[in-house]
C-alpha cells in the first residue's frame, strides 16, 4: 500500500477573498491500495467528491455521489482500494471566514453528503479548469465556482431544506384558494416535482397535495363554524368551483357532508 503524509501539499497564505483556491483535481485508483495519512491534517479544507467505487475514511465511507469536508488542522485518514476503481477529486481551499459561512448554510463536516445529478462534478471540472495559470482572473474565476459549489451544498443541507418546506407551507396557507400547481413548489426547491413530493412527504409527513386539501377542509370547517355563507360560497372560497364535488371532498376528510358537520358545531 501506497501512503501519503501530505509532506508534499501545497500551501497558501490567508487571503482577504471569501474563498481561495489552493488546489484540485481528479484522481483515478486503480493500480495499488492508497493511504492517506495527515497527522496534524491541512492548513486549508479540504472536500472530496466520490464520483465512482468508494473512499474510506475513519468515521464513514464515501459512495459515488458523495461529498466529505476536512476543516483545517484536524487530523485526515482516508484509504482507497484498488478493488473498488475509485474515481475521487479534491478541492483544498481557504478563505476569510469559511467556517462561519458553511455553519451558517448548514453544511456538515465529517460526514457523507448526499448529492444528485452531475453538478458537483460539474463544478470541480471547472474549478480544475480554472486553476490553469497563477493569473488574477484564474484565481476570480475559481473563487466564483467554488462559491457556486458552496451554493449548491448548501441547497442539500438540512436546515435549508427545513427553512425552504416552511416557505412552502406558508405559502400554501395563504394561497390554498387557488390552484395547486406542483412545480411551483418544486421549482422553488430547484427540483423536479417527483423529487419535490418526496422531499415534502419526508419533512412534513404526508403527500404535497394531502397537505394542501387539508388545508382547504380546515378552512371549511372554520366557515361552517362561523360564518352564514352558502355551501357554495365556501366551496368558492375553498377552492372548489363545484359545490357538489367540494361536499365529497369534505366527506372523504371529516365524515360528514358540510351541512351535517355545520348542524353539529354550530351553537
Amino acid at each position: 500500500m501506497r501512503i501519503y503524509d501530505g509532506t508534499n501539499d501545497k500551501k497558501t497564505p490567508l487571503t482577504n477573498h471569501t474563498v481561495t483556491v489552493v488546489s484540485a483535481s481528479r484522481i483515478i485508483c486503480t493500480e495499488t491500495d492508497q493511504m492517506t495519512l495527515r497527522k496534524n491534517g491541512r492548513e486549508d479544507w479540504s472536500l472530496f467528491y466520490c464520483e465512482k467505487g468508494r473512499m474510506y475514511f475513519s468515521d464513514g465511507v464515501l459512495k459515488p455521489g458523495q461529498i466529505w469536508i476536512y476543516p483545517p488542522k484536524v487530523p485526515q485518514k482516508y484509504t482507497i482500494y484498488r478493488q473498488d476503481s475509485t474515481v475521487y477529486r479534491y478541492l483544498h481551499f481557504t478563505g476569510s471566514d469559511v467556517q462561519n459561512l458553511l455553519l451558517s448554510l448548514g453544511i456538515e463536516f465529517f460526514t457523507p453528503i448526499s448529492t444528485r445529478g452531475d453538478t458537483v462534478a460539474m463544478v470541480l471540472e471547472d474549478i480544475q479548469n480554472s486553476m490553469m495559470d497563477d493569473s488574477v482572473l484564474s484565481a476570480l474565476r475559481a473563487e466564483y465556482h467554488t462559491l457556486h459549489l458552496i451554493s449548491f451544498l448548501a441547497r442539500h443541507s438540512a436546515s435549508y431544506r427545513s427553512n425552504m418546506m416552511k416557505r412552502v407551507t406558508d405559502n400554501m396557507n395563504h394561497s390554498f384558494s387557488a390552484p395547486y400547481e406542483a412545480k411551483i413548489y418544486a421549482d422553488m426547491f430547484q427540483v423536479s416535482v417527483s423529487r419535490f413530493n418526496h422531499l415534502f412527504k419526508q419533512y412534513v409527513g404526508v403527500a404535497p397535495y394531502a397537505y394542501f386539501v387539508r388545508l382547504r377542509v380546515e378552512n371549511a370547517c372554520a366557515l361552517l363554524e362561523e360564518t352564514d355563507l352558502k355551501i357554495q360560497d365556501i366551496a368558492e372560497r375553498c377552492g372548489y368551483e363545484d359545490a357538489f364535488y367540494f361536499t365529497q371532498v369534505f366527506k372523504k376528510n371529516v365524515g360528514l357532508t358540510p351541512s351535517a358537520y355545520r348542524r353539529a358545531n354550530r351553537f
